[in-house]
């Protein structure tokens, strides 16, 4: 079906499509890094690869940006992990790399042009940026059934110390309309007669018509300031215990309410959970959170509505 007017332009491009071959020669061509293989990680606009050594020991990671992505974006996405470093130097976050041969070593990225954190590879006819990561611990693709009490409690906390890190920052590049951002929900409804069972779509239906009613006129009062915008067990790595050991893909950056991370890790760490259980899982997650940074009383009054929305933007957009 056609894309609603504000749809993001890169999620509806064709992502890049790299085979391994040509990764080794982009890699060894823009950051002069000659891995043995590449292992595709998958991405759902870009493409992402662990670069191996001969050992099979990971040496990178490597991201190929959709042709049709923004560098100011990729500009805001290196200087946003930056700034959130230097606030806060425990946050488990992958540093990108310079470019060889770019800014001098060892300069801070605000003296730095943000360019010097990307390279650039025609391939196909489109031009590609190309961005080299630290390789962060811990396994993905997360089962949020698994997660302990404590773990729950630890996906707040980081929820929460992540905000408090990228508060302060801003970009130009964070004023854009990102269809995950709940604030911009009403732009799904285009998408809703793809939902094929009438029920679940007129249940979207009704969320999304609550959220008209009772949030949209409140969105001025919330906290807002660059976020995330999609931290969930699919864009965090763990360790066996099930706590954030890393978090990745801050493709979905924008600037919006402070909440709508913390919704976002809701709806992703209580999917599958039912009644008391839900309920439980949830007041752990938001306990983990308010040790950091205390929900104001609007937040918490509409924090439900928040994550309702955000599951059926997340059906909507599927």
């Amino acid at each position: 079906m056609p894309a609603p007017p504000g749809f993001d332009a890169v999620l509806a491009a064709t992502p890049p499509d790299f085979d391994e071959a040509a990764v080794l020669e982009v890699a060894a061509r823009t950051f002069d890094v000659r891995p043995a293989a590449a292992r595709d990680l998958g991405s759902e606009r870009d493409q992402t690869f662990l670069l191996l050594d001969g050992s099979d020991a990971p040496i990178a990671v490597m991201k190929l940006s959709n042709a049709a992505e923004d560098p100011a974006t990729l500009d805001m996405e290196a200087l946003a992990v930056h700034h959130a470093i230097r606030v806060d130097p425990g946050l488990p976050l992958a540093l990108p790399w310079r470019v060889p041969g770019g800014s001098a070593a060892g300069a801070g990225p605000e003296r730095d042009d943000p360019a010097a954190f990307r390279a650039v590879f025609t391939h196909g006819g489109g031009s590609h940026h190309v961005r080299m990561y630290d390789v962060l611990p811990g396994r993905g693709r997360t089962d949020a059934l698994e997660l302990s009490d404590a773990a729950l409690g630890d996906w707040g906390e980081t929820t929460a110390r992540l905000g408090r890190a990228l508060r302060g920052f801003f970009h130009p590049a964070a004023q854009r309309t990102m269809l995950w951002d709940v604030q911009h929900a009403a732009r799904t409804r285009s998408m809703v007669g793809a939902i094929r069972d009438p029920g679940r779509r007129a249940l979207v239906e009704r969320v999304l018509d609550r959220f008209e009613a009772v949030v949209a006129p409140a969105w001025p009062s919330f906290r807002a300031q660059v976020v995330h915008g999609d931290l969930t067990t699919d864009n965090a790595l763990t360790d066996d215990a099930g706590r954030i050991t890393g978090i990745v893909d801050f493709g979905d950056m924008s600037h919006s309410a402070l909440v709508i991370d913390l919704a976002s890790v809701l709806d992703s760490v209580l999917n599958d959970r039912h009644g008391d259980e839900l309920f439980r899982a949830a007041r752990l997650v938001l306990d983990g959170y308010q040790r950091v940074t205390p929900l104001e009383p609007l937040e918490l009054r509409l924090l439900g509505e928040l994550l309702a929305t955000r599951a059926a933007v997340t059906i909507a957009i599927s």
